[in-house]
């Protein structure tokens, strides 16, 4: 049976408590209730917040990324036209949008000269196995 793995999203843990669930499937940021009283809030994010999110998750986790290497990686990357007040802005946009789903004002950090970085005490992976109903023998 061939499985290949994929990436499904990110679950971000905060030193909060509070835990957000980056679906890649369906565009959606998720704030995961930590007590019963908690409701699940849901934001649906653009299609360029969310690789600006998951560029960040992926290199920016104790490590600067610099403006130039975002807006070519996100924007360029997909043939989106760039700008540092483009970047600005997305960037701007999605921290209302965690801090919406309680994440720390510091998640996502600029600094200047270095890039940004974020600030965060654990970042997973998740992955789904894709299976190949066809070789699956009766």
């Amino acid at each position: 049976m061939l499985k290949k793995e994929n990436l499904y999203g990110y679950i971000i843990k905060f030193d909060n408590g509070y835990h957000i669930q980056v679906d890649l499937l369906s565009g959606q940021l998720l704030m995961i209730p930590v007590t019963k009283k908690s409701q699940p809030q849901v934001i649906s994010a653009k299609r360029t917040k969310m690789k600006l999110l998951c560029y960040l998750l992926e290199k920016a986790n104790n490590n600067y990324v610099s403006r130039e290497e975002l807006l070519r990686e996100v924007w360029e990357a997909s043939n989106l036209s760039s700008s540092y007040q483009r970047l600005s802005q997305v960037t701007t946009k999605l921290t209302e949008e965690l801090l919406y789903l309680n994440a720390p004002i510091d998640f996502i950090i600029y600094c200047r000269g270095k890039g940004y970085t974020i600030n965060c005490s654990q970042i997973l992976r998740l992955h789904f196995n894709a299976i190949n109903c066809n070789e699956i023998s009766s």
